[in-house]
């Protein structure tokens, strides 16, 4: 399957002019890419896992990191819980702005804007450095916490002023006049709804903004500076974490041996959403008819907010 050699969402629609007949999902995730970590350390594991999962990479270090913890029975303490949580947020802050100013960008047949995807990541990389000032923040148990309260102060404007930059209504204006060009042909009923998606969407990325903002005011007084107890990692266990993202609950399941990866399963949220007779099928099977089948379809998948390339095939009717 070339069309998902990188991995991705794949639609294959049977039409006949512009009636749509048919409707196949499939999707592909390089999840197979995990068994690759197999034998690692768990250090190596966390240090790997961004590179494997670039729009939520923190996320992905945070949940593994937790459930690696139960399975070595080292928890982190309530201080360093509430640290991670505003990495989370701030992970999923820059999740949101890679949806704007990429994926809907691209929607709208305008240039993506990367840089805003890549003001969020380094303040997030700013952050983490603001809270563990020794880049320790994913020790198992915790590292040293020690929140620099002047840079956490800079993070709170900083990340105010790239929320405003978003500019989410005039987007959306965009996206309700993209969907009306789209959607030609399709049932009336369909730009309200797919707009209404897209409007939910610009409402939580506003929401994640101001929970990481009251989440920063709070991080100042966040303080643990006492030294990580030695600890030996080399042992068997297993363990599970579940940790909120930007499209709904990641789940990790790992379980070690000597202290390093033998087994590690990962469900995302796309993962529930997009299998081949999901919620996503199950909206996109409604969409009986389009002047061009192949757009419509994909305003339709991206309005239900998949992290990944959306490809679309046709295939003419065999009747």
């Amino acid at each position: 399957m070339s069309a998902l050699s990188g991995g991705g969402l794949l639609v294959r629609l049977c039409c006949e002019g512009a009636q749509i007949q048919s409707v196949d999902l499939q999707l592909q995730r390089p999840l197979h890419l995990l068994h690759a970590l197999h034998g690692y350390t768990l250090a190596q594991v966390l240090q790997r896992l961004p590179r494997l999962f670039p729009l939520c990479g923190s996320a992905h270090v945070l949940c593994a990191l937790a459930a690696a913890e139960q399975a070595i029975e080292a928890m982190a303490g309530s201080a360093h819980q509430s640290a991670r949580a505003v990495i989370a947020l701030a992970d999923t802050a820059a999740a949101h702005v890679w949806r704007t100013r990429l994926d809907w960008f691209e929607l709208l047949g305008r240039t993506p804007d990367p840089l805003p995807v890549a003001q969020a990541r380094r303040l997030l990389q700013s952050l983490c450095t603001a809270l563990y000032p020794d880049g320790d923040w994913c020790l198992p148990g915790g590292g040293r916490l020690a929140p620099d309260r002047v840079a956490l102060s800079h993070l709170r404007v900083q990340f105010a002023d790239l929320h405003a930059a978003l500019d989410l209504e005039q987007t959306l204006a965009g996206l309700r006049g993209g969907l009306s060009c789209a959607l030609l042909g399709a049932d009336l009923g369909w730009v309200p709804e797919l707009h209404s998606r897209f409007a939910a969407l610009a409402r939580a990325t506003t929401a994640c903004f101001a929970r990481l903002d009251t989440a920063l005011e709070s991080a100042v007084l966040l303080e643990d500076n006492a030294a990580a107890a030695a600890r030996s990692y080399e042992v068997d266990g297993s363990g599970q974490a579940v940790l909120a993202t930007a499209r709904g609950p990641l789940r990790y399941t790992l379980e070690l041996r000597a202290g390093r990866l033998h087994a590690c399963s990962v469900q995302a949220p796309i993962d529930r959403d997009f299998t081949p007779r999901g919620s996503a099928w199950q909206l996109l099977d409604r969409l009986r008819s389009a002047q061009n089948p192949a757009l419509a379809a994909r305003w339709v998948l991206v309005a239900m907010d998949p992290c990944t390339p959306v490809h679309v095939e046709l295939a003419a009717s065999a009747a």
